[in-house]
């Protein structure tokens, strides 16, 4: 439904019209009274006139077209100047979630978290990805020196263990968050 205005009860719900507006509804005792012009719905429709293709690779392209990563870079001395395309190069189905610079850090002069995404269910995916933590930073023109990896809890407040910093492996469905530390 692309706007939600409805001039009659459909009698499923609440037994009035729908009728969203961009006033917001006046409540009185008895009814609803909206005002102002209906919500004007923006949107994108697209069609693909090609053949069928499996799930996951309809999954992919919804994720590059309606959540691609937009790299924005904190002044690291180790942060490239300009966001480098081969920071973005993660395995097929895996996505980059969270890369967040963290204010407390405890083990190095900066603490980064960052997030990964297996984005593919247990049934469309043929096993979890393998991925080597160590290439997170490689395409950086100054690689940062880490000197630790632990993982932590999705919301980051329980610590699970260190990580060696290696190959890694994510299940279909999993987010897995790590903390890298980083030496001056």
């Amino acid at each position: 439904m692309l706007h939600r205005r409805i001039n009659m009860d459909d009698k499923r719900g609440v037994a009035e019209f729908l009728d969203e507006t961009e006033g917001g509804v006046a409540h009185s005792p008895a009814f609803a009274r909206h005002f102002g012009p209906g919500l004007t719905i923006v949107t994108t429709h697209l069609l693909s006139l090609s053949a069928p293709r499996p799930q996951p690779l309809w999954r992919k392209l919804a994720l590059e077209m309606f959540s691609p990563l937009v790299p924005a870079f904190y002044p690291l001395p180790f942060a490239p100047k300009r966001p480098q395309q081969s920071f973005l190069q993660l395995p097929e189905f895996l996505s980059l979630t969270t890369f967040q610079l963290l204010d407390e850090c405890q083990t190095a002069t900066t603490c980064i978290r960052v997030r990964l995404w297996h984005s593919l269910s247990v049934e469309e995916a043929s096993g979890p990805i393998k991925f080597d933590l160590s290439t997170l930073f490689a395409g950086w023109p100054s690689a940062p020196k880490v000197v630790g990896v632990t993982e932590t809890s999705l919301t980051g407040n329980q610590v699970r263990g260190p990580v060696p910093l290696g190959v890694v492996s994510i299940d279909p469905m999993q987010i897995r968050t790590f903390v890298f530390a980083i030496a001056a």
